[in-house]
């Protein structure tokens, strides 16, 4: 047996696998190996960014800090560790894929919210009980974070905020700086921040967001291959919410 377990905004690779254990116990895992990339800042620790980036991009606010804020590392079929426990012999093949904002940062002075920043899909990729299981993230490659990638700092800000005339000011500033995404995010079609969720549809899998055509992520790498095209129509925008019907 095989299977996709796809969740939106959360769990870690820690609480993969503990979701998906038969056990009563379930066992706790670790990432090893850390591997930063060039789509990041050099990491520091267990995937943070720097200190001086932090103090620089990121809004002092708690959605920032501690384990809710954003990891600077990609992993790709990294072994997991179980460190306490053990997963089943007949556990079946699968996958655990899950996605959320994972935000490089936002421009000085502009607030943020838990719905905003580009999307970071994990996987927990499970081989039958026998070998270990792996982990793997990437960034969604959206327009706005090539261009931001391309940049090398934040220069987004964020929207969503009680404080009318500063949401209103970085809406206005942030459509100053879109010409700047047919420029250096030419090379992805991605409008959106696929943040919200992934599913697998039509031998597809989507991450998606509200409002924006799906981002199509390839299973095993998890490298952004576009907009999904789903009976022939690119460019389809669909619920970032969406619930397979009982009989289908």
């Amino acid at each position: 047996q095989s299977g996709v377990l796809c969740v939106c905004m959360g769990g870690v690779a820690g609480a993969a696998v503990a979701m998906m254990s038969r056990r009563r116990r379930a066992p706790r895992a670790a990432v090893s190996d850390s591997v930063a990339t060039a789509d990041a800042p050099a990491a520091t620790g267990a995937g943070e960014f720097p200190w001086l980036w932090r103090f620089l991009f990121w809004p002092q606010t708690p959605i920032m800090r501690g384990n809710f804020a954003p990891i600077a590392d990609e992993h790709s079929k990294t072994p997991l560790h179980v460190l306490e426990g053990a997963i089943p012999k007949d556990f079946p093949t699968g996958a655990f894929i899950r996605n959320g904002p994972n935000p490089r940062g936002f421009r000085p002075g502009a607030p943020c919210h838990w719905f905003e920043g580009t999307g970071m899909v994990h996987q927990v990729r499970f081989h039958g009980g026998v070998q270990p299981p792996t982990y793997s993230n990437r960034w969604v490659e959206t327009k706005r974070y090539v261009t931001e990638r391309f940049m090398q700092i934040p220069i987004w800000g964020g929207e969503i905020t009680r404080n009318l005339p500063l949401s209103l000011a970085n809406m206005f500033f942030n459509w100053l700086l879109t010409p700047l995404t047919a420029i250096f995010g030419a090379g992805t079609d991605v409008t959106g921040a696929a943040n919200t969720t992934v599913v697998v549809h039509a031998g597809q899998m989507a991450a998606i967001t509200e409002g924006d055509p799906p981002a199509k992520i390839d299973f095993e790498t998890l490298e952004t291959k576009g907009t999904c095209v789903w009976a022939g129509i690119p460019g389809e925008i669909i619920t970032a919410h969406p619930r397979q019907m009982p009989n289908g």
